[in-house]
C-alpha cells in the first residue's frame, strides 16, 4: 500500500488518481501508524519545507515521516502547485 500523507497540503485526490492509474493501492491518511505500515510514502505539497514540517508536527506525523526517510525507505515528495 502507498500512503499519501494528509497534513493539510497538496491536491491529494489528483495524486491518488495518478497513482491508482498505475495500478497501485493507495490510502490517504493522517494516521502515523498507517504511515509506518505503508510500503511507500508520498509527501504532497512540500514546496515550503518549514511550514510543511510545522503542519506535520502539529498532526503527529513528523516523526514517522522523518524516520521513514532516515531509514532509506521509498519517500516521494510531490509538489502539486
Amino acid at each position: 500500500m502507498i500512503a499519501i500523507v494528509d497534513y493539510g497540503a497538496g491536491n491529494l485526490r489528483s495524486i491518488r488518481r495518478a497513482i491508482e492509474a498505475g495500478g497501485a493501492e493507495v490510502e490517504i491518511t493522517s494516521d502515523p501508524a498507517a504511515v509506518r505500515a505503508a510500503e511507500r510514502v508520498v509527501l504532497p505539497g512540500v514546496g515550503a519545507a518549514p511550514s510543511a514540517v510545522e503542519a506535520l508536527m502539529a498532526r503527529g506525523l513528523w516523526e514517522p515521516v522523518r524516520d521513514w526517510g532516515a531509514a532509506g525507505r521509498p519517500l516521494l515528495p510531490v509538489s502539486t502547485c
